[in-house]
């Protein structure tokens, strides 16, 4: 006699176990299925006849203090990301993306715009380092926020000197952020980072000529 059991699976969520090993996570994963299961149905993702209705819903009952104007923002967002129509998301997509977008604004509230925490996290879904991609866009690299921060000192001050924040500090050194920017106080970058013993990216200012 035999049991049969059915186990639903992700096979893109599979693959990604493989990730950073140096192999092809596709080719391990489906060798890992073939020895696994000895049948195995493809079922198509669930799709939405109407997913732009179907986002602003969720957004809408996710944040219900926000305005139609940022939701449809939002949704122009998902559609350019995604490569609508000819890739329309699917449900579960949607919902992650309106968690994320949650998740940020109950951190942030209303410090930063819904629309740039909702082009920051489907950024991050896609994998891109964040930094660089809104490099491309015209802004200005030294802006001032209103803590009296370009983007150079914020990622020195609120950073931990760790590998990820040591990349953004060389990403915005290697575009011509200005080294020598000090904050509202007088203190440069190199102050901050010496301040905090971060020995790495002290190495990567002075390397920029900063002071």
């Amino acid at each position: 006699d035999r049991i049969w059991v059915i186990l639903p699976f992700d096979s893109v969520s599979i693959s990604k176990l493989w990730q950073g090993t140096g192999t092809s996570g596709d080719g391990l994963s489906a060798s890992f299925l073939d020895k696994t299961f000895q049948v195995r149905f493809d079922v198509p993702p669930a799709t939405t006849s109407d997913w732009r209705e179907y986002l602003l819903a969720e957004l809408k009952a996710a944040l219900p203090r926000d305005h139609d104007e940022a939701f449809q923002t939002i949704y122009r967002l998902v559609a350019v990301l995604f490569g609508a129509p000819s890739r329309t998301p699917t449900p579960r997509e949607l919902k992650l993306i309106v968690n994320q977008i949650g998740a940020l604004h109950r951190l942030r509230q209303h410090e930063v715009p819904l629309e740039h925490m909702a082009y920051y996290a489907l950024l991050c879904r896609q994998g891109k380092t964040v930094v660089q991609e809104l490099l491309t866009t015209p802004i200005d690299i030294d802006h001032v926020n209103r803590l009296g921060w370009t983007a150079l000192l914020e990622s020195i001050i609120l950073g931990r000197g760790d590998a990820a924040h040591l990349e953004v500090v060389r990403v915005l050194v290697g575009a011509g952020a200005d080294v020598n920017r000090a904050d509202g106080s007088g203190v440069t970058p190199l102050g901050h980072a010496r301040a905090r013993g971060y020995t790495d990216t002290v190495a990567v200012l002075e390397a920029a000529g900063a002071r």
